[in-house]
């Protein structure tokens, strides 16, 4: 490989540019028929990859739940009612996903009479957690876009925790 190939690769995977092979769709100019291209020829991303949460394992849970500090953070359970009757870590209080829009516009008095516990400023710590991982990352990644900045995600989630605390 030329060593310009190789610097050209280099900079487009550094700024996130994937090139794309321009589709050719047949065209007629000046009665001539002729080939255009229908795409650009590259597309760049420009959003980050960076997380806005920290990932917390069963230890974490484990050691908040114990030190028993419960007004330093609100464990939030995204699961549905249903799932929740079922069993959930203690400490957590629930907001289900499918009513996160709905839940976090409300005001601090609707939202405590609704939820049975004050609403989160945007600095409290906010732990997530569903049954294994996928809806406790689509809730803070929401709660982000929200202005929250203080977020954790326990992507193991309530299957995990029920899986290391069958014997207890």
């Amino acid at each position: 490989m030329s060593s310009r190939r190789i610097l050209t690769q280099a900079f487009l995977n550094h700024h996130r540019i994937l090139l794309q092979r321009p589709v050719a769709r047949p065209a007629i100019v000046m009665n001539k028929p002729c080939l255009i291209p229908a795409t650009g020829l590259f597309k760049a991303q420009y959003y980050s990859t960076d997380r806005v949460y920290k990932v917390l394992d069963f230890n974490d849970i484990q050691k908040l739940i114990k030190e028993g500090h419960q007004q330093d953070y609100v464990l939030l359970d995204v699961r549905e009612p249903k799932e929740v009757e079922a069993g959930y870590i203690p400490t957590a209080k629930n907001v289900p996903l499918t009513q996160f829009a709905y839940a976090w516009s409300l005001s601090d008095k609707d939202f405590e009479d609704q939820y049975g516990f004050k609403k989160p400023n945007k600095d409290k710590r906010l732990i997530t957690y569903c049954l294994k991982g996928i809806r406790s990352t689509s809730a803070v990644e929401y709660l982000s876009k929200l202005g929250y900045t203080n977020l954790d995600n326990y992507v193991g989630s309530y299957a995990d925790y029920i899986e290391k605390t069958k014997g207890e």
